[in-house]
């Protein structure tokens, strides 16, 4: 039913050098330093891509050059943000996010969770985080008014939108096993879930 979307996908994914190649029967997966990554985002580029994917940005190498990550960190995301807005191209990089524990767990994450320097979430226009969960049902806004009640197994929260009024606004999505698509719902309803 979706196979040419699927063999789409596909395409892209086997060009990722995290997936290892085998030597003398192991599996080796070889470093990706970050410069390369910029390379191969230019590239994408020129060839015509208008979104360019790295995900996740944790699998790259930001030690190289002698200076500690965060500066790496620092300089990749602002050269990939020159780069992008130069070729005029879209990036959209996967970070995960800190691990909290303890009462921390109970407060929804922001762009201060993201992993890595703090320029990760800083120097980009758009943040996002999407979370994944068991079915619920959850009250969505609806634009010609009222809420509605709704069944819902992924959020996105908005925690930064540089160039629309959306920030701290969260989305409920629906993910079903025989549609690889998200489904929208609606804006989860201020101050309920």
């Amino acid at each position: 039913k979706h196979a040419g979307e699927v063999q789409k996908i596909s395409r892209c994914y086997r060009k990722n050098p995290r997936l290892g190649e085998e030597v003398n029967g192991r599996v080796v997966v070889p470093a990706l330093p970050w410069r390369a990554v910029l390379d191969w985002a230019q590239s994408e580029a020129q060839a015509g891509a208008r979104l360019v994917v790295v995900d996740p940005l944790a699998q790259i190498d930001f030690s190289e050059g002698g200076r500690d990550e965060f500066r790496n960190q620092d300089a990749f995301a602002r050269e990939a943000v020159a780069l992008a807005r130069t070729m005029r191209f879209h990036l959209l990089a996967l970070v995960h996010l800190i691990k909290r524990g303890g009462q921390a767990r109970q407060h929804l994450p922001t762009s201060d969770d993201f992993a890595g320097a703090a320029s990760l979430s800083r120097l980009t226009h758009v943040n996002l985080i999407m979370s994944a969960s068991d079915w619920s049902d959850v009250t969505v806004s609806r634009q010609e008014g009222g809420t509605e009640g709704v069944l819902s197994n992924r959020e996105v929260a908005i925690t930064k939108c540089r160039c629309g009024s959306g920030a701290g606004s969260r989305l409920a999505f629906a993910l079903r096993s025989d549609n690889p698509r998200l489904q929208e719902l609606g804006f989860l309803a201020r101050g309920r879930r």
